[in-house]
């Protein structure tokens, strides 16, 4: 006989997966009715994986395909979700920030034909300098910072290590913008509040962030960032607009969330049709 916790635990993540799909489906029915449908998405691919083109798929409600963009991919691990993104917006230019040297060597790989993508290996921080990183077997839980208890019981780390990493500034780095959107987005493993105050100049040029924050204590000695970093982008002009996925849940509650934010001339955009 099934247990009444395996039972929860399934209807959640079954209701969980339909439910995104049925979101995503109808976000695509909407941006089609508009011409604004991003290149190469479809039922089939919200269907098969929908945590790939979940993100470029939010994106085209505020910024139309075709337009000129430059994304700022932070912690870009092995590049997937740059790739997703520049198929989607074909006319992209983007900066890869992947701090672990093998995984930025894979970036330079995968990307060489590419002259519209440069790879930065280093971690983005508030400052310029060196710094020691956490690199467990997982390379996406990699952090500059060390895991609560409960989150490194919960995920498999396998044997953690550490390295040194170079760490610079978003500010540090010379764009040319003018004509282009900008995409900024974050994973930066509870560095987030680092990376946004190293990124004082970069901000106000943003158009849309997307940035993965803390809702429970992950790191030790280190609240969660939820709230600061809504604070933070609003002071710049970028307002939260919507919670792109479920976030990373260890039990039923997520500890972590994607956050989507835009300016606020941009807000209405929500509730066209």
């Amino acid at each position: 006989m099934l247990s009444r916790d395996f039972l929860s635990r399934f209807c959640l993540r079954v209701g969980t997966a339909l439910r995104i799909r049925g979101l995503l489906l109808a976000e695509l029915a909407h941006l089609r009715r508009n011409s604004r449908a991003p290149a190469g998405i479809g039922s089939d691919s919200i269907l098969r994986c929908p945590a790939q083109v979940e993100m470029p798929l939010r994106a085209a409600r505020f910024i139309p395909p075709n337009a000129p963009v430059h994304l700022i991919d932070v912690g870009a691990n092995d590049g997937q979700w740059a790739a997703s993104f520049l198929a989607s917006f074909p006319n992209s230019t983007a900066e890869l920030w992947e701090p672990l040297p093998p995984l930025a060597e894979a970036l330079r790989v995968r990307f060489r034909e590419n002259q519209r993508v440069k790879v930065i290996a280093a971690a983005a921080s508030s400052q310029s300098g060196t710094a020691t990183i956490i690199q467990p077997a997982h390379d996406a839980m990699a952090s500059l910072h060390k895991y609560s208890d409960f989150i490194a019981t919960g995920a498999i780390h396998g044997t953690a290590k550490t390295i040194d990493v170079q760490t610079r500034q978003l500010d540090d780095v010379q764009r040319d913008l003018e004509t282009r959107c900008v995409v900024l987005k974050v994973d930066a493993q509870g560095h987030e509040l680092e990376v946004l105050a190293g990124a004082i100049q970069t901000l106000n040029a943003v158009t849309l962030a997307i940035v993965e924050a803390s809702l429970g204590e992950m790191f030790d000695g280190r609240p969660p960032t939820f709230a600061a970093v809504c604070c933070s982008l609003a002071r710049h002009g970028l307002l939260p607009c919507m919670f792109p996925s479920a976030g990373t849940m260890f039990g039923i509650h997520p500890v972590e969330q994607d956050i989507m934010f835009v300016r606020r001339t941009d807000l209405f955009k929500l509730h066209t049709d």
